[in-house]
């Protein structure tokens, strides 16, 4: 599709995420794409990328996140956390603060990646709505954006052990 939902730099190129699955743009030309059928992403309509150490994070509308381990010039190894198979992540809401990984969803709220990076669990805060529509970190707290309203939440409190 023509349509971009997700973008992202990593290694000199471009991470391009559409409602029909992601590309790699690398010197303005295609470097590889994933569509849906392939069976590495859980869901065709990325809406949000995360650069991390070993990888990139995908969220998807309607399959949950992704994990792409390897370099963009390799064919990479995809892995699906399936505690998150069916969320809906929200355009841009996959995010990192204070060393931790957070991802929004329409509907089921706020969700936080294990501190060994395995898994992602839910988080049980009170906020104005479970459509979580944005998130940003500043000055130690995650700024979190709902369908009824603002709040934010202390991660420097989250990140200690």
């Amino acid at each position: 599709g023509n349509q971009a939902t997700a973008l992202a730099q990593i290694e000199g190129g471009l991470l391009v995420g559409t409602p029909s699955g992601l590309g790699y743009v690398e010197g303005l030309k295609v470097r590889w794409r994933v569509a849906s059928g392939e069976g590495k992403l859980p869901h065709p309509w990325v809406t949000a990328i995360l650069p991390v150490d070993g990888g990139v994070l995908i969220g998807t509308y309607g399959g949950g996140v992704v994990r792409r381990a390897g370099r963009m010039a390799d064919k990479g190894e995809w892995k699906p956390f399936p505690e998150t198979e069916g969320l809906k992540v929200n355009t841009g809401c996959l995010v990192e603060a204070f060393g931790r990984v957070y991802a929004g969803t329409d509907g089921t709220g706020l969700f936080r990646l294990s501190k060994d990076g395995t898994r992602f669990e839910r988080l049980k805060l009170s906020l104005p709505s479970q459509r979580v529509t944005a998130l940003f970190e500043m000055g130690g707290f995650l700024y979190i954006g709902t369908d009824e309203g603002l709040t934010r939440w202390s991660v420097e409190r989250d990140g200690q052990p």
